[in-house]
């Protein structure tokens, strides 16, 4: 298992290490291996990929970009907007790391074949990220 962290952002202090456990737990709940790139990005990059690559310009939380998917291999890059996170926190008084940690979750079960278009598969995927993120002490609201 392969993680990179890259982290282009200065709003927040990313704890690699934390990230690391939290990927590691989500792939070994899916019983996966996995070759990943996550980055923490700003608004500015954030938005910039949004319209280069889903046509959409503004910024967004985060953005999954699967290069491939096997029975139990997945490969791809997360990117996590730290910004956006640290905004949503102070508007749902949480803490920003839960926030960022969630993004994170949400952007590799998104790389695992999740999807949370229809409500009944957002359900889905959200217990299983309330679930991952409470095992490190996380909140979650709204979930």
């Amino acid at each position: 298992m392969k993680i990179a962290i890259i982290n282009l952002q200065q709003a927040y202090p990313v704890k690699k290490s934390r990230v690391r456990e939290i990927v590691r737990e989500v792939l070994k709940q899916e019983d996966k291996d996995a070759e990943l790139s996550i980055a923490f990005v700003d608004e500015d990059e954030i938005r910039r990929l949004n319209k280069r690559f889903l046509g959409k310009d503004f910024p967004t939380d985060v953005i999954s970009f699967p290069l491939e998917t096997k029975r139990r291999w997945v490969e791809g890059e997360v990117v996590v907007c730290v910004p956006v996170a640290l905004k949503e926190a102070t508007k749902m008084r949480m803490d920003a790391e839960d926030e960022i940690m969630l993004y994170v979750v949400h952007g590799i079960l998104h790389l695992l074949g999740y999807n949370d278009i229809r409500k009944k598969d957002a359900r889905v995927m959200h217990l299983l990220e309330k679930e991952v993120l409470s095992r490190f002490g996380y909140k979650v609201k709204g979930l």
